[in-house]
């Protein structure tokens, strides 16, 4: 791979940027050098960096050894000292940079602090105080660490003691002086001179914590716990430098998305949500359930299953007939079983077990027999059969749908509620009260959220007790809050150890992936496989990414944040009006917008059927999967789940005419093609090391595109023949249909009057041309010649008369009027013709530009949309006529036209009229258009297809996490800014490029993105 992980121009930058982040904001010293920074200023800017030490660690550290103070009185003076030196740096640092200018070639990638934005005086006032609890922290965990526990001069704690005070130095510039770039980044910053006002302090509120810890394990001993968390909690400070600038720890906006998420789905058994208000309500209600569940005496576990049952359902679902009368059969029988909290007998236990173990097989085998791969994806389904597909799926659908609707989701849950309710649930100790009250309101809820995995953890749960039976005294309800959430980090670990696999194998197995050090970095992971197996285990509990620096073998842990992985955004179609104005291409980019806006509702209402019949498995928060449907992607995260819904975020992807995006797509093609539509290719699939895993295929109403090229058919002379021939007819088909319209919608009370004369010759018949265009036409006096031959004949007007006749019944037109409409309506299309065809020698350039609306001559109007219209019609009926044939006679000519009229629209690409038409899903669209860069002239041909195949497939949402964690450090930290950098570059296994694109803007670049969608399901 020739392309560099970072642009050339970066390296230096980067190397600055790496020492300013690992100093807490100190520049790198040969910066100081040029610009606007004097090396005195640096010089000073390092003893502020040191003076924390030098003053606590140093010279307060030896007025307590020599008793001249009191530790308490030093941590107070430190702190003092600490408040002042925040206020004077804010207030120096303000005056400074008012007559501070910085050169134009510092201005790009220099964070000057004086050029910085002015922090104001509340901040400043809080970055003080916090500035101040912390030092007084810090000095008082010097004081034990080296008057208490210290031994000589090297220990273990004296090293902990120099390291507690370089960790202190780096937050205290961080907080006082000038916050850095850091790696784990959240929310994208505006620009390099503005930082969010709570950056400053992630790096004292971590140690802040940790120290906080640390001093309360020793100040309150607890001998069966100090022994195992004090070396843990000193271990941990030591190690925040390296952990700040590798970007493990969460920043704090993301921080608490995340642990407010991590509650819920851990300790309570939700799960995350769409949007932060919704998850922060939840939680409150969550922790208002526990209080109430743990002070009452009676009925704890009726009240915890309707508490867990109101925050498993999506109340929208209510709305629905059969959703709502499901969610009232559940409610109603699970609480009769739940009244009763009677013990239940082991043999009762074993019995209700083995029926949801037969339902769950029963479910699991209906499933997998619509999967056109099985296992993982590892093995292709050998009943699944491109000819007896519709039957088979059909048939099984209707079975799996009863199964789960009936057995898995109203009958199971109150065989599990009926067992997690046994036990005893008033303990006296306060405790383990709150600890049991805690779990079954955790597994009420899960069993409601999640009822088919829910199943499994019952069944585990149960065989447990039964074989080992200290369990038996063990609450039921705690022991299956400890079994699911192993189970979860079970499976979370081996998502990410396939992650790992993938990008390990692929780094040395794929040719084009070979770096030169890859087999050494493969060899290292092979060594230092515990690190890995760490990394995975890690991540897995806390529900955070795996970092693969750069997409290489290269493991460590990325920092946990939500699991809809971006901050919570808002206005959705802004950004998806904005993006719908990119230069390039921009009417395609348009149309293509139009397209996905039509498709994807269509596509979520077949989802939800698909999620139903359990053909993409059980989908939970953070499962990816990919739509492909001709040449369009759309991708979808499951942002949310619970009982009978998934809320779910779409996002159309542009395939670019680029090399990376054609790989990829066409890697897409190929394993649906080998899934879908061979035959006899094997039971295993060739493709399963591929993160993209066929599931199936459902049928959508979208449109089908065809693009072709007209050379050969715009440039004959029958093309120019059949348009000049056509368009005087064409355009008096328009010119009537549109007065006789107007007529109808805007004057019907004149319909009467209008029928009723007789004399349709008059000036004030309806019929005949406006006055503007006569004025258009008496005004004309260029030297344009006249084509009689090429306009219409008396038969042809008509034959359009008895049309509008028949189309508008309320308005009647004479027969006696079309002679003298004839001779008015030929100066009209004669000026018409002159004005759009000027010469008879006709070019593609010229059609083109007509068919766009561009004429020789200014027309009104409403006379030129409908002779833009004529010329539209004109060109497909041409184009027709040398592909096909040529209408024989006019009553055929007036069929195909009023065909154009009632099922297709025929016009320019991306315009609004586009745009509405699609929309309003129009059976036929076609528009004509040039290709600059290649000078040829193409068709665009939408047809509404009623029964549309798309194929839809899962994706490893763990692979996805970590691309992306990999993109938001090298975008956000790095600024590489390559078009052609390493992490966007083609992967056949990863699919890395199409991953990038559908990140959020401005990281990602998706074309749409869709209105998060709340699906009922059955699944």
């Amino acid at each position: 791979m020739g392309n560099p992980l970072v642009s050339s121009y970066k390296g230096g930058f980067v190397a600055a940027r790496l020492f300013s982040t690992a100093t807490g904001g100190v520049p790198w010293p040969p910066d100081s050098l040029r610009g606007c920074r004097r090396l005195s200023f640096w010089l000073l800017e390092s003893i502020l960096f040191w003076w924390p030490f030098f003053t606590g660690g140093v010279l307060l550290d030896n007025l307590v050894r020599h008793y001249v103070l009191d530790f308490l009185c030093a941590c107070g003076i430190l702190s003092g000292i600490t408040f002042l030196f925040v206020i004077i740096s804010w207030l120096l640092f303000n005056y400074r940079r008012r007559h501070a200018v910085a050169p134009e070639t510092d201005k790009v990638l220099s964070r000057d602090i004086l050029l910085s934005k002015p922090t104001p005086f509340n901040y400043a006032l809080l970055y003080a105080v916090v500035a101040a609890v912390l030092h007084f922290a810090v000095q008082y965990l010097n004081f034990w660490l080296t008057h208490r526990e210290v031994n000589s001069i090297w220990s273990l704690q004296m090293i902990v003691r120099y390291l507690l005070w370089f960790a202190d130095c780096i937050a205290m510039h961080s907080l006082a002086i000038q916050s850095p770039i850091e790696t784990a980044t959240f929310q994208i910053p505006q620009n390099a001179h503005q930082d969010s006002w709570h950056q400053p302090l992630m790096r004292p509120f971590y140690l802040t914590c940790s120290v906080g810890i640390a001093v309360f394990l020793r100040e309150v001993p607890v001998e069966s716990m100090n022994h195992f968390l004090v070396p843990i909690t000193d271990a941990f400070i030591s190690s925040l430098p390296l952990l700040w600038l590798l970007g493990v720890l969460a920043p704090l906006d993301a921080l608490k998305l995340w642990l407010g998420e991590w509650v819920t789905s851990t300790v309570f058994g939700g799960s995350p949500t769409a949007s932060e208000l919704s998850l922060y309500t939840k939680l409150l209600a969550s922790l208002v359930l526990t209080v109430i569940c743990f002070y009452v005496r009676n009925a704890i576990a009726v009240i915890s299953f309707l508490g867990g049952f109101a925050l498993s359902i999506h109340f929208g679902n209510l709305r629905k007939p059969y959703p709502a009368l499901q969610h009232c059969v559940t409610l109603i029988v699970c609480l009769a079983v739940s009244i009763k909290e009677n013990s239940v007998s082991k043999e009762a236990e074993l019995a209700i077990v083995s029926i949801l173990a037969v339902v769950l097989i029963l479910s699991e085998v209906l499933s997998c027999a619509q999967k056109v791969t099985v296992f993982g994806g590892l093995i292709r389904n050998p009943l699944w059969s491109n000819f007896k597909a519709r039957r088979m799926t059909s048939c099984g659908s209707l079975i799996h749908l009863v199964v789960q609707g009936a057995l898995v989701h109203t009958v199971s849950p109150p065989m599990m509620c009926w067992i997690l309710t046994s036990g005893d649930f008033y303990v006296g100790n306060a405790v383990r009260r709150l600890l049991v009250t805690i779990s079954l309101i955790k597994a009420h809820r899960e069993v409601i959220q999640f009822t088919r995995n829910s199943i499994l953890v019952c069944i585990i749960t149960v065989m447990l007790r039964v074989l080992n039976e200290d369990l038996m005294g063990f609450p039921l309800c705690a022991l299956f809050a400890l079994v699911s959430v192993t189970l979860r980090t079970l499976i979370g670990f081996l998502e990410r150890v396939y992650t790992i696999m993938i990008i390990l194998f692929s780094s040395v197995f794929i040719p084009k992936q070979r770096l030169q050090h890859n087999w050494l970095l493969f060899g290292l992971n092979i060594i230092f496989l515990p690190w890995v197996i760490f990394v995975a285990g890690v991540t897995a509990f806390l529900q955070s990414p795996v970092l693969a620096l750069f997409s290489l073998p290269i493991f460590i842990p990325g920092f946990p944040r939500p699991r809809r992985f971006w901050a919570f955004r808002e206005n959705h179609h802004q950004k998806r009006r904005e993006r719908s104005r990119l230069p390039e291409g921009s009417a395609t980019v348009l149309s293509d917008v139009v397209f996905y806006a039509q498709f994807i509702p269509r596509l979520m209402t077949q989802l939800e059927k698909s999620v139903s019949r359990g053909l993409l498995g059980s989908l939970n928060a953070g499962s990816c999967f990919l739509a492909r449907h001709q040449n369009r992607l759309v991708f979808l995260r499951i942002i949310e789940s619970g009982y009978l819904f998934r809320c779910v975020e779409a996002k159309g992807l542009e395939l670019q005419e680029t090399s990376c995006h054609t790989l990829e797509a066409g890697k897409v093609d190929e394993i649906i093609e080998d899934c879908f539509l061979k035959e006899g290719t094997g039971c295993l699939n060739p493709h399963a090391t591929n993160t993209f895993r066929p599931r199936a295929r459902t049928h959508v109403v979208t449109y089908s595109s065809a693009r072709n090229v007209l050379t050969g058919v715009i440039d004959q002379p029958a093309f120019f023949e059949a348009l000049l021939n056509n368009f005087s007819r064409v355009l008096l088909w328009v010119l009537l249909h549109h007065q006789a319209a107007k007529m109808s919608e805007n004057n019907n009370i004149q319909t009467e009057d209008v029928s009723a004369s007789t004399d349709m010759l008059s000036e004030h018949s309806r019929y005949r041309p406006r006055k503007s265009w006569w004025t258009i036409i008496s005004k004309e006096r260029s030297p344009f010649r006249r084509y009689p031959s090429r306009l219409f004949i008396d038969s042809w007007m008509s034959i359009v008369a008895v049309h509008v006749r028949r189309t508008f019944p309320g308005i009647v037109m004479a027969t006696a009027e079309e002679p003298s409409l004839c001779v008015d309506y030929r100066q009209v299309c004669d000026f018409c013709f002159r004005a759009v065809f000027p010469d008879e020698s006709l070019t593609p350039a010229l059609v083109n530009q007509a068919f766009n609306g561009d004429f020789f001559v200014d027309l009104p109007t409403d006379l030129h949309a409908l002779v833009q219209r004529a010329v539209q019609f004109t060109t497909k009926l041409a184009i027709d006529t040398v592909i096909i044939s040529e209408a024989e006679t006019e009553r055929e000519l007036a069929r195909i036209l009023e065909t154009y009229d009632n099922r297709w629209f025929i016009g320019v690409e991306g315009s609004p009229q586009w745009n509405t038409c699609v929309n309003n899903e129009v059976p036929y669209m076609f528009s004509i258009a040039h290709d600059s860069s290649s000078d040829v002239y193409t068709s665009h041909l939408l047809s509404l297809i009623l029964d549309e195949p798309v194929y839809v497939g899962t994706l490893s949402g763990s692979t996805v996490d970590s691309i992306w964690t990999t993109l938001s450090l090298e975008l956000l930290y790095m600024t590489n800014d390559d078009d052609e950098r390493y992490s966007i570059q083609a992967h056949p296994w990863l699919l890395r490029n199409l991953t990038i694109q559908s990140a959020d803007p401005p990281l990602g670049y998706p074309l749409y993105i869709d209105q998060i969608r709340y699906l009922t399901t059955l699944n």
